[in-house]
């Protein structure tokens, strides 16, 4: 998706902690106003930044229905926020812990031990780690084929919801 820049306006000697904070309050003010009475929103306590910050909110309603916006800063470029909005439900999260990872952790397992297929890795560390690279592919795979089974139904409501955020947020630059 394409990203969305947002230009920080900044009192001199205002700190670009309060105004990262202002500005998020805002952005999550905005989506409880147009999504709170359907969607759950949530979002972490927001941090102070470092060298790079960033938050996420997510817009969800029940487990198959959702979508996260996150906002990123660099400290070289200060007066810039950049945000994207993609597909985060709560069945997607559970696929990536369920299949994804397990996957993962076996073929690491097998290219430790020296099981086949994976028995050609070199090393042991190196083959464990190769190991769990290779099964990100299957896994991968296989997210993308129950994703399509489990959210079919859901794509066009998911698809919309994001036009929606997107269209929130980008009041919220010309406001």
């Amino acid at each position: 998706m394409e990203t969305i820049t947002y230009n920080l306006t900044r009192n001199e000697g205002e700190d670009i902690e309060i105004v990262l904070k202002n500005t998020c309050t805002e952005i999550i003010a905005k989506l409880k106003n147009k999504f709170g009475k359907e969607y759950e929103i949530s979002f972490p306590d927001i941090e102070p930044p470092k060298e790079d910050w960033s938050h996420g909110i997510k817009i969800r309603k029940g487990a198959k229905i959702g979508a996260e916006l996150n906002l990123k800063w660099k400290k070289e470029s200060s007066t810039i926020i950049e945000m994207n909005v993609e597909e985060s439900s709560k069945i997607g999260n559970m696929l990536i812990y369920v299949v994804l990872i397990p996957i993962s952790l076996i073929c690491a397992y097998m290219g430790l031990n020296n099981i086949g297929p994976l028995a050609f890795l070199p090393g042991r560390k190196l083959a464990a780690a190769l190991g769990g690279i290779i099964g990100l592919i299957p896994g991968g795979l296989l997210i993308y084929f129950f994703k399509a089974i489990f959210l079919k139904q859901e794509k066009k409501e998911n698809e919309q919801l994001i036009l929606d955020i997107r269209k929130v947020v980008s009041m919220q630059i010309i406001a």
